[in-house]
């Protein structure tokens, strides 16, 4: 016999999350306690002295009891339709209404309260973040926009300045390279005259070194002993002779040192002084530029850098404050389940369910089926086996001969 449960949708809902069925809500909700109470009101352990000492009735019982999750089709929450199987129909229809009719008496438990946040938690959070807010607004300096218009300014003076000391230092090239000319030019003017070379002197000079080779290309060749080797010797050693017994060449006469391009000269170093200045007092001041570049960099850096904070902190303010509006709605109190059913009884079971398969129309077919099968064989196998058990039967004539 069976009988259908519905469970309550508000235990679906919260069950769902466990990933459980209606059955096995079910079966969670049917403790010992009440197993214990239909064993004793249906007599179920009558007869089971055994496993009664040996503990086990409640799990006999359990093993006659079937729950099974039925979803009908236009019906939202599951059905669990609840089947025992009895020794007979009536206790099967009764145990099973008395399972349903316990079921039906949970209720649906009602929800833990929701958890205390932790003290200042959110709020406090929320708290910082506006005070946080409140110091970056405050500290954001004033007049950045003017700011970022001085730094075109100031880099195009260092262009500038920049552009002088070139022009400065091309110029300085210049000085110095006339000063260096009229330099020069003074120093060949007060030059020693050179003696002037004498012919024959230089002819023998140059037949000594012809010797010399030929000379050192024979020994690379011949021994010391070579007949042309001491030849080559020779000969060297009377150009040798011959040089020495030539005349000294003229001692050289010191000319005069005049001095030129005075003036120039002078002219020319005042000018290189001022230039140097010149290029100093331009260093100075694109140093000076420079690190007033510099300090302005690291302004408009820090100006943006306050900005991004200011952009993530009011970022996570909007965040803390839609978590503080979450919070300030889940802590209203839901409205209590604790009163409603669990499962409420769609169908009890009754005697037809019981006794349903005495009116089965199936039932009756499969066994006029099952008997003409029975009939046809039997008829079959008595052909098969007659003659041979005709053979073996002794003939007996009951007419007299």
């Amino acid at each position: 016999a069976s009988s259908a449960l519905a469970l309550n949708p508000q235990a679906l809902s919260s069950q769902k999350g466990n990933g459980r069925s209606a059955a096995e809500i079910a079966w969670e909700t049917l403790s010992d306690q009440q197993i214990s109470s239909i064993i004793s009101s249906f007599h179920l352990d009558h007869g089971m002295t055994h496993l009664l000492a040996q503990g086990q009735i409640f799990t006999y019982v359990r093993s006659k009891i079937g729950m099974k999750t039925v979803q009908v089709q236009g019906s939202e929450p599951p059905e669990v339709v609840v089947t025992y199987t009895g020794e007979s129909p009536v206790e099967a229809m009764g145990v099973a209404n008395a399972i349903a009719q316990t079921m039906r008496e949970a209720k649906v438990p009602a929800p833990p309260p929701p958890a205390e946040p932790a003290p200042g938690s959110a709020a406090q959070e929320l708290e910082q973040s506006t005070a946080h807010l409140q110091a970056l607004s405050q500290a954001q300096p004033t007049g950045t926009d003017a700011l970022q218009a001085q730094l075109p300014q100031y880099l195009r003076r260092d262009a500038e300045l920049q552009a002088a000391r070139s022009d400065a230092a091309s110029r300085l090239a210049g000085l110095q390279e006339e000063t260096d000319h009229l330099q020069a030019a003074g120093r060949a003017a007060s030059a020693p005259a050179a003696p002037a070379p004498d012919p024959a002197r230089t002819a023998l000079e140059g037949q000594i070194k012809a010797a010399k080779e030929r000379l050192e290309e024979l020994r690379q060749r011949y021994t010391d002993l070579y007949p042309d080797v001491e030849e080559a010797n020779g000969n060297l050693a009377s150009l040798e002779a011959r040089l020495k017994a030539m005349p000294a060449a003229k001692p050289v006469v010191e000319m005069p040192k005049p001095v030129l391009h005075t003036a120039e000269l002078n002219t020319l170093a005042a000018q290189e002084s001022d230039l140097r200045n010149q290029i100093g007092t331009l260093d100075s001041q694109i140093d000076a530029n420079q690190q007033e570049t510099g300090v302005l960099r690291q302004r408009l850096a820090g100006a943006q850098n306050l900005k991004q904070q200011y952009s993530v902190e009011q970022q996570r303010y909007k965040t803390l404050l839609q978590v503080q509006e979450a919070l300030d709605v889940d802590g209203q109190a839901p409205a209590s389940s604790g009163n409603a059913p669990l499962f409420t009884i769609v169908k009890s079971a009754t005697s037809a369910d019981a006794l349903g398969w005495m009116f089965d129309p199936l039932f009756w077919i499969a066994s006029l089926a099952l008997a003409l099968l029975a009939s046809g064989l039997s008829v079959y196998l008595a052909e098969q086996f007659a003659p041979a058990v005709h053979e073996h039967m002794p003939s007996r004539s009951f007419y007299p001969s």
